[in-house]
């Protein structure tokens, strides 16, 4: 699943490689019938990937960011900066992040007591 999300992300051949190499002794030892399961909780593939990918994007970022650039442009090529609202906003006005109170829930209506 990892994988699959890293190689969105444009990584280098060799740290997907790697990632697959996890996935692949993560598959051929757990076909072991309880030491299998055992080594799974240990191995955690998914949780090594997760590091890898972290590290590299991590890395990535401290790069682009001592190169000058900033690493932030928008699909058109200009930064968000010069053209001072968020793209894909409502009639040019910025966006107002999302805000944490009721996400995913459902009002709860009060009791009248």
């Amino acid at each position: 699943m990892v994988v699959r999300v890293a190689k969105r992300a444009d990584i280098p051949e060799t740290l997907e490689h790697q990632m697959l190499m996890n996935n692949a002794v993560s598959a051929g030892l757990s076909w072991i019938p309880l030491a299998g399961d055992v080594f799974l909780q240990i191995w955690k593939a998914n949780s090594r990937n997760s590091a890898l990918l972290r590290a590299h994007l991590e890395e990535r970022g401290r790069e682009r960011l001592a190169g000058g650039a900033g690493g932030m442009q928008t699909i058109s090529g200009s930064t968000p900066a010069s053209t001072g609202t968020v793209r894909g906003s409502a009639r040019g006005a910025p966006k107002a992040p999302p805000t944490a109170v009721g996400v995913g829930r459902m009002p709860r209506e009060e009791s009248a007591v």
